[in-house]
């Protein structure tokens, strides 16, 4: 069944797409204008993008420098109307790493094999390379969402390997290759650093991996867990606040987004207290609440 929908000739609708919403760090984006209803000027704003905002149809080479998630709005006219749409976390920008002899300080970013983002990894590699969280009481998180490296029973021909700490001299995590992909692996140790040791034969190689780097602030540890020290509601979040209610006294709240950065923190001496998160965009966030010598880590979920 089809349903032909004809809009009136007046009528005027603000669209656009983009040729990539995922980029690099210093990346650059086209946009295209996909509006409906002959609009005759254009008023573009790209959040932390350079420019930040164009005149232009289809604006082109916008630039992005720095990592996050960023809208991106566009307002029409014509000589009797306007429309304007914002598409929120439109643009995300990544920091890329890819396979090699050095050692990263970050918690956020796309890990690769040498190969990069859509080529195979090469003969004859031998690569150690160590993550570093950015923050001293952070430990690395590494989520493999595609992996593939040449399979034998053993593993000899080519293989990843993880340890536990800054250098192949740190407990062994695991040796992997073939499909049989690491998950996700979060470090343990006191420096929350993870190492990873790659090594590929003369012969034989297959597309390597795609890697999310984050850090782990303690959020998702024991998330079934029940904690009632501490109620927060409302959660989904649909209102401008949330509300905490503790039997101790709450000494300090923080708020991560998703890409581990954050977006709130302050301290407190109440066991009732109430945020504004007027400000927080759609999207998944990660709450630390401290009472006395116990935390709280929990998923918020805010819903615009």
């Amino acid at each position: 069944t089809y349903v032909h929908i004809q809009l009136a000739p007046g009528t005027l609708i603000a669209d656009f797409t983009a040729n990539s919403t995922s980029i690099p760090v210093g990346g650059t984006v086209d946009f295209t204008d996909q509006s409906y209803g002959n609009p005759i000027a254009w008023e573009w704003t790209f959040e932390g993008g350079n420019p930040a905002t164009s005149s232009e149809q289809n604006p082109a080479g916008i630039q992005y420098s720095e990592p996050d998630s960023y809208f991106v709005s566009l307002e029409i006219f014509t000589d009797e109307d306007t429309s304007i749409i914002t598409k929120e976390n439109y643009i995300n920008v990544n920091v890329y790493y890819c396979m090699g002899d050095t050692s990263c300080t970050t918690c956020q970013g796309m890990f690769f094999d040498s190969g990069g983002d859509g080529a195979n990894y090469s003969d004859d590699e031998d690569y150690t390379m160590v993550f570093y969280p950015d923050n001293s009481e952070y430990k690395l998180k590494c989520n493999f969402t595609m992996f593939d490296v040449e399979w034998e029973n053993n593993c000899d021909y080519d293989w990843l390997k993880i340890y536990n700490g800054e250098s192949i001299s740190a407990p062994l995590i695991g040796k992997y290759c073939g499909t049989n992909s690491p998950g996700t692996i979060i470090a343990s140790n006191d420096l929350g650093a993870l190492t990873f040791e790659f090594h590929s034969d003369g012969a034989v190689n297959e597309p390597g991996w795609v890697a999310e780097i984050s850090c782990d602030t303690g959020v998702g540890i024991n998330e079934n867990q029940e904690y009632s020290f501490v109620n927060i509601f409302p959660n989904p979040v649909k209102s401008n606040f949330i509300h905490l209610e503790s039997n101790q006294v709450i000494d300090n709240v923080k708020i991560f987004n998703s890409l581990g950065k954050i977006v709130y923190t302050n301290s407190f001496r109440n066991n009732k207290i109430q945020i504004n998160t007027n400000n927080f965009r759609t999207g998944i966030y990660f709450i630390s609440v401290k009472t006395g010598n116990e935390i709280l880590h929990n998923k918020l979920q805010v819903i615009r």
